[in-house]
């Protein structure tokens, strides 16, 4: 019996494996076997898509990260009457995330950014660059509250 899983393009299969394995494990104790045997995916199909671990944990950060900044800009393209409520609701939204997964594997970006600053230059540069965007986007937010009259300017 196929899953809904199995019905997603193979690349999708494998990254999705990747964030869950990673989250759960972190990068190091993670293995391509790993990774191949959770998403059902043939060795050559995962090097086909990605021709290390490091490129494979690119595209898991881009993943989480673009669900994030996703749900960001849309919350900025319709802000309602409470920039800051939306905010704070988006934000709700990813603790409501985590909970339902059971406290279990947190913030890729984090966690990759603990684990890997150290030993992984293009990691962290990535991650770097990711928190940045975030960033960015947040700060949009609050100058829309600005605007607004609900954050005091110059914060």
């Amino acid at each position: 019996m196929s899953t809904a899983k199995d019905k997603l393009p193979s690349r999708q299969r494998i990254v999705e494996a990747a964030v869950s394995r990673f989250k759960r494990q972190g990068y190091q104790a993670t293995s391509i076997d790993d990774i191949q045997e959770d998403s059902g995916s043939l060795r050559g199909s995962l090097y086909f898509h990605f021709r290390s671990k490091e490129g494979l944990a690119l595209a898991a950060l881009d993943r989480c990260t673009g669900e994030v900044g996703a749900a960001l800009d849309r919350g900025l393209a319709d802000p309602g009457p409470s920039p800051l409520s939306k905010l704070f609701e988006l934000f709700g939204g990813i603790g409501d995330q985590v909970v339902r997964e059971g406290f279990q594997g947190g913030c890729l970006r984090g966690n990759f950014g603990q684990e890997l600053a150290g030993s992984h230059p293009r990691l962290r540069e990535h991650i770097a660059q990711l928190f940045e965007g975030l960033i960015g986007k947040v700060a949009a937010f609050i100058g829309l509250a600005q605007e607004r009259g609900e954050v005091l300017p110059g914060l």
